[in-house]
Protein backbone atom coordinates (compact mmCIF):
# COMPACT_ATOMS: atom_id res chain seq x y z
CA UNK A 1 0.00 0.00 0.00
CA UNK A 2 1.52 3.29 -0.82
CA UNK A 3 0.54 6.78 0.06
CA UNK A 4 1.30 9.56 -2.28
CA UNK A 5 0.73 12.43 0.04
CA UNK A 6 0.24 15.80 -1.66
CA UNK A 7 0.02 14.00 -4.75
CA UNK A 8 -1.79 16.97 -6.86
CA UNK A 9 -3.28 15.82 -10.06
CA UNK A 10 -1.59 12.12 -9.76
CA UNK A 11 1.06 12.54 -12.10
CA UNK A 12 3.71 10.88 -9.98
CA UNK A 13 0.93 8.18 -9.03
CA UNK A 14 1.03 7.43 -12.74
CA UNK A 15 4.74 6.44 -12.87
CA UNK A 16 4.23 4.64 -9.78
CA UNK A 17 1.15 2.76 -11.37
CA UNK A 18 3.54 2.28 -14.65
CA UNK A 19 6.50 0.51 -13.05
CA UNK A 20 4.09 -1.57 -10.11
CA UNK A 21 0.84 -2.08 -11.68
CA UNK A 22 -0.58 -4.22 -9.56
CA UNK A 23 0.44 -1.92 -6.30
CA UNK A 24 -2.68 -0.10 -4.41
CA UNK A 25 -2.08 3.77 -4.34
CA UNK A 26 -4.01 6.42 -2.41
CA UNK A 27 -3.53 9.76 -3.00
CA UNK A 28 -3.91 12.72 -0.54
CA UNK A 29 -4.12 16.18 -1.00
CA UNK A 30 -6.16 19.98 -0.15
CA UNK A 31 -7.03 20.16 -3.62
CA UNK A 32 -9.23 19.22 -6.78
CA UNK A 33 -6.30 16.72 -8.01
CA UNK A 34 -6.75 13.84 -5.86
CA UNK A 35 -10.42 13.19 -7.68
CA UNK A 36 -9.01 13.62 -11.01
CA UNK A 37 -6.28 11.23 -10.50
CA UNK A 38 -8.42 8.60 -9.40
CA UNK A 39 -10.90 9.08 -12.15
CA UNK A 40 -8.07 8.33 -14.54
CA UNK A 41 -7.28 5.24 -12.96
CA UNK A 42 -3.47 6.35 -11.33
CA UNK A 43 -5.42 5.97 -7.71
CA UNK A 44 -7.15 3.33 -6.54
CA UNK A 45 -8.24 5.95 -3.31
CA UNK A 46 -8.40 9.10 -2.26
CA UNK A 47 -8.48 11.74 0.71
CA UNK A 48 -8.96 15.52 0.49
CA UNK A 49 -7.81 16.71 3.78
CA UNK A 50 -4.48 18.57 5.22
CA UNK A 51 -2.08 16.15 6.58
CA UNK A 52 -3.45 16.89 10.56
CA UNK A 53 -6.89 15.97 9.72
CA UNK A 54 -5.89 12.32 8.40
CA UNK A 55 -7.34 9.74 10.01
CA UNK A 56 -5.41 7.45 12.68
CA UNK A 57 -5.66 4.56 10.54
CA UNK A 58 -3.37 5.61 8.39
CA UNK A 59 -0.85 5.24 10.80
CA UNK A 60 0.05 1.82 10.06
CA UNK A 61 -1.69 1.12 6.88
CA UNK A 62 1.11 2.28 4.47
CA UNK A 63 3.93 0.60 3.42
CA UNK A 64 5.50 3.15 1.30
CA UNK A 65 3.73 7.23 2.29
CA UNK A 66 5.72 10.14 -0.39
CA UNK A 67 5.84 13.73 0.21
CA UNK A 68 6.72 15.07 -3.43
CA UNK A 69 6.58 19.01 -3.70
CA UNK A 70 5.50 19.24 -0.16
CA UNK A 71 6.39 21.98 1.44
Amino acid sequence: NWLDFGCGMGHNAAVIREMVPAICITGADIGEGPLEALRRGWLDACVQAPIQELSPEFQEHFDVVTLHHVL
